[in-house]
């Protein structure tokens, strides 16, 4: 007995159909891959909004699966993107300024991302500067979204992490946060100085 296609929980309706119908399609002799390429999982290039910022992203993240996607969708919106698969790297991303906006998972190895996020708050009272940190975790209960609030994170998104809904997160958190330096706005300004 082979396995034709897997699934990863939580299932989604559409996925789900959309596998049964592949299945239930294949000739006998034919053979597909168990594991569902990524081009087929990853929606296409989306232009980021008119004015949006590009920005670089964090994607702290174990599961390895989750992050390629999330990195997937990110680069095809332009970002630039680091990925992290514990809690200390993602602490290391964030004191090294290496990014503008961190997507936290909240259950992490060697550092949890409640730790992650109450030590980036911490590091910023004395320093400040404030990095947008959004918590990615599969419980969606509104004691859990308080829960990241009050650990300093500024949003909250359940997985499975739907693409507009991390669009529209990352423009809200964005927004509020100062966009990266572009070369126009370094110390020195090519123009004038010519």
């Amino acid at each position: 007995q082979r396995v034709n296609a897997h699934l990863l929980k939580p299932i989604q309706q559409e996925e789900l159909l959309d596998t049964i119908y592949r299945v239930m399609n294949q000739s006998q002799g034919e053979i597909q891959p168990p594991v569902a390429r990524p081009a087929e999982r990853t929606p296409p290039a989306v232009p980021p909004a008119p004015g949006a910022a590009l920005r670089r992203v964090g994607v702290a993240e174990d599961n390895e699966l989750n992050a390629q996607l999330l990195e997937q969708l990110l680069v095809r919106r332009g970002h630039q993107v680091r990925v992290a698969s514990n809690g200390r790297e993602a602490l290391t991303l964030a004191e090294e300024g290496a990014v503008d906006l961190l997507l936290l998972d909240v259950h992490m190895p060697e550092l949890d991302g409640f730790q992650v996020a109450r030590a980036i708050r911490e590091r910023e009272r004395t320093r400040g500067g404030h990095l947008p940190v959004i918590a990615l975790t599969a419980r969606s209960r509104p004691e859990d979204r308080q829960r990241c609030l009050a650990a300093g994170m500024d949003e909250f998104l359940a997985k499975p992490v739907k693409a507009a809904d991390l669009w529209g997160v990352i423009d809200r958190v964005g927004a509020a946060a100062p966009s990266p330096p572009g070369p126009e706005h370094g110390l020195l300004d090519p123009p004038i100085l010519l």
